[in-house]
């Protein structure tokens, strides 16, 4: 079994593991296999949240759909996100798109999704 690597946890819980090949595009080297980050994020119920699908290059649809059942399950669970945010280092013009026709249907529960774009760059965080 490979290393986790990364994980993402939601106040505590551990929701997936071993994404470290899914976000870096390469498998854990054995001489890194003590190492873990952790992405917890903390949820408040007072004004909704945002949550985040993080890719380390250029990002694909698929990764917006990711986001999307992310958003989905929060939707379904009481807790809306207020943003969903899809970070990569660059979005291709077919996920611009995609974001823009995405934001313009609703979650299961009839809210309308907010699907922001952003890159590293803007975020002041470079490789």
């Amino acid at each position: 079994m490979a290393s986790s690597g990364l994980e993402i946890r939601i106040n505590g819980r551990c929701i997936e593991r071993g994404l470290y090949s899914k976000v870096f595009g390469k498998a854990l080297h054995p001489s890194c296999n003590r190492f873990l980050a952790q992405i917890d994020l903390l949820v408040s119920k007072t004004d909704g949240m945002t949550i985040y699908e993080a890719k380390a290059k250029n990002t694909k649809a698929e990764d917006l759909y990711q986001l999307r059942l992310y958003a989905d399950g929060c939707a379904m669970d009481g807790v809306p996100a207020k943003e969903s945010v899809l970070i990569g280092a660059r979005h291709p013009k077919e996920v611009c798109s995609l974001a823009e026709q995405l934001n313009s249907q609703c979650d299961p529960t009839g809210a309308p999704y907010h699907f922001v774009l952003r890159t590293w760059t803007e975020e002041g965080i470079s490789a």
